[in-house]
């Protein structure tokens, strides 16, 4: 079991205490671990929320509170892992943006403002697999995850957030200090809403496929090498209504640990 907590005071702001505990019990027997989580959380409105041309000054700090209970199984002599997982959090003041009645006739004209959600509810669940297909040398690994994100205040799903998403990938690691992981990202529909139009308009945000590649080779035990591709495939597609994401992108890098 673990316990944690802290308290944040926020300087001309409110000051919230928030922690966390969990437990796992391991059946060791027939390679099963029970576990569970639960905990609040608190962040406060960023600077741009409260005073940008789009901001709300008196905005409150979101909160929320929630748990999970979640099952790991290994079987196969531990060659394959299935896990699941079921959440559930609670969102009070949740800072979202769009065009309500407590935007001022000029944030209305640039789209909105950020104002807060009374109360929102986010739940599901999630199901991963980590298949040893050659011991040490290559890996398959999925997942999926159904979250139901909801404004419970008026009733509508929340914008942006996908109800199904998931991943496949696999993991080469035949050549020693080497590992090559492609990864195919998939995302379902979400809504949102085109702020240009007035009124504005709810939109759907179409689902998408990206294939990235990960590629980590250990200089040392201290330097670590990364080259991280992304949407290599250069999908086009959105988060945000209107707002490109980065075609074929690829990242390196070093890492050390002391």
């Amino acid at each position: 079991m673990t316990f944690g907590g802290r308290i944040d005071a926020i300087e001309d702001g409110q000051t919230f205490v928030t922690g966390r505990t969990t437990a796992a019990y391991h059946i060791d027997e027939i390679g099963t671990k029970l576990r569970a989580a639960f905990g609040n959380g608190a962040k406060a409105p960023t600077l741009y929320q409260r005073f940008s041309q789009y901001g709300t000054p008196d905005l409150l700090s979101q909160s929320n509170v929630g748990g999970e209970v979640g099952i790991d199984q290994k079987l196969f002599q531990d060659r394959l892992t299935l896990s699941a997982t079921a959440y559930n959090a609670f969102y009070r003041n949740l800072i979202a943006f769009a065009s309500v009645p407590s935007c001022t006739l000029a944030q209305d004209a640039l789209g909105g403002c950020y104002y807060n959600i009374g109360t929102a509810q986010t739940r599901g669940v999630e199901v991963t697999a980590d298949a040893a297909i050659v011991p040490d040398v290559l890996h398959a690994r999925g997942g999926y995850t159904y979250n139901l994100a909801v404004d419970t205040q008026h009733h509508i799903n929340e914008l942006r957030v996908p109800l199904n998403s998931g991943y496949i990938s696999v993991v080469y690691t035949g050549i020693p200090n080497l590992s090559i992981e492609p990864r195919l990202l998939l995302v379902g529909p979400a809504l949102d809403t085109n702020f240009l139009v007035v009124p504005s308009q709810n939109v759907v945000l179409a689902g998408y496929a990206r294939l990235d590649c990960i590629v980590n080779y250990k200089i040392n035990d201290t330097f670590t090498a990364f080259v991280r591709g992304e949407n290599l495939t250069d999908t086009r597609y959105e988060t945000v209504y209107n707002y490109s994401t980065p075609g074929a992108s690829v990242y390196a890098g070093l890492t050390a640990k002391f």
